[in-house]
């Protein structure tokens, strides 16, 4: 503490000693006045005897035995490990460890070295096939992409496995570490086997939400027009339910993973309260994934749209292809994919809930002499159209003819209500507005064409 060159206590007696033989380690017994047992080590390099382990009489009740025998169990069994301890510490034994520990490193570098070069070369060879491919399919070129993308999967396996025995081993080289390292070197084993079982329970919490979901949507409760809307909600639901379980079981994993690396269990109670602070500052931070989530399961729980409905989202109109926790995907009729997160929009309408509807409307030109006749044409065509083998199939309910609907300068304004199956009013519509048109035609009703404006300038 002054500055002085020596140190201001003895070395300690396990640490190595040049000159001081493993044999020369003595642990001895001696008896307390109570009838207490101390077992004490004797070594060259230390005047007075070291206490290691004091033998109470209670101690020796609870083995069944007197305190001097257990005392004799205990001293022989500290004695070998204690003189194996010095052994190692030895200058020999520490150059022989450090060699054998380099030899084996260096070979394991080898091997490391070689399995990269094997998964570099199997990944040039996936790219060259998969630059081989062409808009047929070729059912042995798939196969032979997925047996390199397997074989490499199973490469970059290796090359982590070669990697933690290096890390392993090179722990295992320092005296006192070898327990240490035995755990290392048993962690990807025990890694291996929690995803085994996580993946088990993720296969089985899958099975169990198909099974329920399939039970769901085939209830003979559902009335028959409801039966496809519960159909889509089912594929909806099946979707996002197996990505939650996928999701859970990742992060249960994970966390056992890295809850069983050595030095985290001992820290368990203070990585518990820096977790609940990350995590605190993770939902600030992620706020608007909340959000996300939360809408995300709104729109599922609500029905508001499903995997198959044609939707209006802030704009956007198309065809939903996804409906995820955080986003939904659109595939808009120019064949571009919006992605719209769940809580970025106020207002959705869905035109394939159940059923569909359109209202079909023509401009009949105010030359038309007797817009009755016209009325009458309509509804004969709209009979027709609904006694149709091809077209009827797809109405819910006949055509409604609503007559005059508005009057203007360009015409006068006839429309009809089609009530569909969900998804067809469109091919409904312009089927029906094809007729009209051709009918109205070979009766001789004028349609608006601006003429009346002409006529008037």
């Amino acid at each position: 503490m002054l500055g002085g060159s020596g140190g201001a206590c003895e070395p300690s007696p396990l640490q190595r000693v040049t000159g001081s033989a493993p044999e020369q380690l003595v642990v001895e017994r001696r008896q307390l006045p109570g009838g207490d047992v101390v077992l004490e080590a004797r070594v060259p390099e230390r005047s007075e005897p070291l206490p290691l382990l004091t033998i109470t009489r209670a101690d020796a009740s609870l083995n069944g035995t007197s305190a001097w025998a257990l005392g004799e169990r205990w001293q022989k069994r500290l004695q070998s490990r204690l003189r194996h301890a010095r052994q190692v510490m030895q200058p020999a034994d520490l150059r022989r460890r450090w060699q054998i520990t380099l030899t084996v490193q260096l070979a394991l570098a080898l091997v490391t070295a070689t399995t990269l070069w094997l998964w570099r070369r199997n990944r040039e060879r996936c790219s060259g096939l998969i630059s081989r491919r062409s808009p047929t399919p070729d059912r042995a070129l798939e196969q032979r992409l997925q047996l390199h993308q397997v074989v490499g999967l199973v490469l970059l396996l290796l090359v982590l496995l070669q990697l933690m025995v290096m890390l392993a081993l090179g722990v295992m080289a320092v005296p006192g570490k070898v327990p240490l390292g035995l755990q290392l070197l048993l962690q990807p084993l025990h890694s291996v086997l929690k995803v085994l079982m996580v993946g088990l329970a993720a296969l089985l919490a899958r099975s169990l939400a198909t099974f329920l979901l399939h039970q769901w949507a085939d209830g003979g409760r559902v009335p028959v027009e409801e039966q496809a809307r519960r159909e889509q909600r089912h594929r909806s639901l099946l979707r996002v339910s197996h990505r939650l379980i996928d999701l859970a079981c990742i992060l249960v994993a994970a966390g056992w993973i890295v809850i069983d690396i050595p030095g985290i269990r001992a820290a368990s109670s203070s990585l518990l309260l820096a977790g609940g602070a990350v995590l605190g500052g993770l939902a600030l931070v992620f706020q608007g994934l909340l959000r996300d989530f939360i809408a995300g399961l709104a729109v599922l729980i609500e029905d508001r749209y499903a995997i198959g409905d044609w939707v209006e989202i802030d704009g956007l109109a198309g065809d939903v292809v996804d409906v995820g926790v955080l986003s939904t995907q659109l595939h808009c009729l120019d064949h571009r994919v919006a992605v719209i997160q769940n809580s970025a929009f106020d207002r959705v309408v869905n035109h394939t809930k159940l059923r569909s509807g359109e209202e079909v409307k023509l401009l009949v030109s105010h030359r038309c002499a007797d817009i009755d006749q016209a009325l009458a044409v309509m509804a004969e065509e709209l009979a027709l159209f609904h006694a149709d083998t091809t077209w009827g199939p797809r109405l819910l309910a006949a055509p409604l003819l609503r007559g005059v609907s508005g009057t203007g300068p360009m015409g006068i304004t006839v429309s009809a209500l089609l009530t569909t199956v969900a998804g067809e009013q469109w091919a409904c519509s312009r089927e029906l507005q094809r007729r009209l048109v051709a009918r109205f035609q070979r009766e001789g009703i004028p349609l608006a064409d601006g003429l009346e404006l002409a006529g008037r300038g």
